[in-house]
């Protein structure tokens, strides 16, 4: 739930930042967010912490290009990056707490 809000968090503030007309930092923002949100659950000790924290950065990475790839850019030069910062951002948040919360394998015998 934490990472849920940080992500609502993220986006709602670069909307802000977009709609203001401060399209550069719009990339800035939610890159920071994502990865200090991720930093700080590593830092408190989640299951498989590092390979995770770079699976999740890489999902999110492969997300934003798929989105690029796929759909039309907006007309507007600020609102040109957000669609697919978010989505990304949220794949990254997603595949995180998706690993982290995996079970524990256990031997047989």
């Amino acid at each position: 739930m934490p990472l849920a809000r940080v992500w609502a968090a993220c986006v709602a503030v670069t909307a802000g930042a977009a709609a203001v007309g401060w399209g550069d930092l719009v990339v800035v923002l939610i890159f920071v967010g994502t990865v200090s949100a991720l930093t700080d659950d590593v830092a408190n000790g989640v299951r498989y912490r590092w390979p995770t924290f770079v699976v999740g950065l890489l999902a999110g990475w492969g997300a934003d290009r798929l989105v690029r790839a796929g759909t039309p850019a907006p007309a507007d030069p600020d609102w040109a990056d957000y669609p697919a910062l978010a989505v990304g951002s949220l794949v990254a948040f997603m595949v995180f707490a998706a690993i982290t919360r995996l079970p524990v394998a256990r031997r047989w015998g």
